[in-house]
């Protein structure tokens, strides 16, 4: 899918431009490198520092953010070479076709009330929401975003409680449940690629 795009997804409505592989300084220049699941064959993209600082910040949670011409033609480039990933509000749970892979020691501070506090080795603090924190124990090789948030969906509906805070919450608010599960997606792998603790690799 990533090689038919073309610069009209830019202007769709509920589009998320989620960053893959790892993203760093080699020598005096920058680079972008992916390790194509399952095998992790690894692919490097040398990047100038105004297409890294570019990458770095894309958020895949924003879905209104607005590019240059020039600003387009990289991250299609990059989408194209399986380093970005094009996920749409619309696309179901399989379009989270990316697979998770550890880079550092998560380790859990302290549970909140709606979520949990977590540190990746004596980097910052960051918390994810409690659904968002049911996906790490879940991660292993090439399992993708999308599966895992299928796992968590049916652990919950299979869950009396958990099943009827589902069923408020879908009939409050007139969505989906899947709609929720995509959104705390965007959410953890956010949260997961700016502590450093995750990549998300393109699979095969």
């Amino acid at each position: 899918m990533a090689k038919e795009l073309t610069a009209e997804i830019f202007y769709e409505k509920g589009v998320h431009i989620i960053r893959l592989g790892n993203l760093g300084r080699i020598n005096d220049g920058y680079n972008i490198t992916v390790a194509k699941q399952p095998e992790g064959t690894l692919r490097g993209f040398g990047l100038k520092k105004e297409h890294f600082d570019l990458v770095a910040s894309l958020d895949p949670t924003v879905t209104d953010r607005e590019f240059s011409p020039m600003e387009q033609a990289l991250l299609l480039t990059l989408a194209r070479e399986n380093a970005l990933a094009f996920v749409k509000d619309d696309d179901d749970l399989a379009g989270f076709n990316m697979v998770p892979c550890s880079r550092e020691t998560i380790t859990l501070v302290e549970a909140l009330e709606d979520g949990f506090r977590l540190r990746v080795n004596e980097g910052e603090l960051f918390t994810i929401s409690e659904m968002g924190y049911r996906f790490v124990p879940l991660i292993e090789r090439n399992r993708s975003v999308g599966e895992i948030a299928a796992i968590v969906k049916q652990n919950m509906l299979s869950d009396p409680d958990d099943r009827e805070i589902i069923d408020a919450a879908v009939q409050d608010q007139g969505r989906s449940f899947d709609s929720f599960l995509a959104e705390e997606a965007f959410f953890f792998i956010r949260e997961m690629t700016n502590s450093g603790a995750l990549t998300f690799e393109p699979r095969a």
